[in-house]
């Protein structure tokens, strides 16, 4: 019996020892992880963060410009004020991360491109799978700088992008629901099929914006600027077509709240508009102000 307790306690022990180890070393990991980040910028920007554990991690102001986080996991990092213009976050999980006043969007000139990537070209085209397929449900982007950011396909579900600057961002098919848009700025950006259901967009600025096919179902876009947005395609017509084109991928706007939203110079049907929530104090498309 003595005998059959000390092998038990030797093999607990040992497992005790090994599982200590264990944890030791996916410290030792994170810790690792964590240092390069944090130094990615002052290291000549070379190593990769391809697969990095930066969970719950205070990267607060960090620049990690350019650097390889595809298929990091960056749940519920603080990355507020860091600077990741062009950061490949391909398939990166960034659920409940708070990105505040954080930079993602491409150079916005050549000479800063340039300077960037000295091999760039002027037709070289952006990657547009930069933030493809990224998991960033949940995340503070509040005042974030996405200006032309490919972000089509993500998850941004009940994400928080308020003031964000979405300019020229490409948003199609990007699951929307509930996010949080108030007053960001969606200008000439590309929301094709994207899911904005119960979306708060009030006072967004969507002038010029491609909304064709997607879901604002609920949505709320009480005073915001949807001048020259356009809600609907059309199917071809022309001189080898006699039948009228006719709207298609029309945006479903059912139950959605456009009171004192300006519509002026809009790609909306009457049928759209019709089955919206609320058009009280709108500027319709025609110019004329709704009841």
């Amino acid at each position: 019996m003595n005998l059959v307790s000390v092998l038990i306690g030797a093999v607990l022990g040992a497992l005790g020892t090994y599982l200590l180890d264990v944890r030791r070393r996916e410290e030792e990991k994170k810790l690792h992880w964590l240092e390069s980040a944090r130094e990615w910028s002052s290291t000549g920007r070379r190593k990769s963060l391809q697969h990095a554990d930066l969970r719950s991690r205070d990267l607060r102001g960090v620049d990690l410009e350019g650097a390889d986080l595809s298929y990091a996991d960056l749940r519920k990092a603080d990355l507020s004020s860091a600077h990741l213009r062009e950061a490949d976050m391909h398939r990166a999980d960034l659920r409940k991360a708070k990105l505040a006043e954080a930079t993602l969007g491409g150079p916005e000139s050549v000479e800063e491109a340039e300077w960037m990537n000295p091999t760039w070209e002027p037709d070289d085209e952006p990657d547009p799978h930069r933030l493809r397929g990224a998991n960033l449900e949940g995340a503070n982007l509040g005042r974030a700088g996405l200006c032309g950011t490919r972000l089509a396909g993500t998850s941004l579900r009940k994400a928080n992008l308020r003031r964000a600057n979405l300019t020229d961002a490409s948003l199609d098919s990007a699951n929307l629901y509930k996010a949080d848009l108030r007053r960001a700025n969606l200008t000439d950006a590309s929301l094709d099929s994207a899911n904005l259901y119960e979306a708060d967009l009030r006072g967004a600025a969507l002038e010029g914006a491609g909304l064709c096919h997607a879901n604002l179902r609920g949505a709320k876009l009480m005073k915001a600027d949807l001048r020259k947005a356009r809600l609907y395609a059309y199917t071809g017509g022309g001189m080898l077509v006699k039948v009228q084109p006719r709207p298609i991928e029309m945006a479903d706007l059912s139950d959605a709240d456009l009171s004192k939203a300006n519509l002026e110079g809009a790609d909306v049907t009457p049928e759209q508009l019709a089955q919206a929530k609320s058009l009280k104090g709108a500027i319709m498309p025609d110019g004329t102000k709704h009841d």
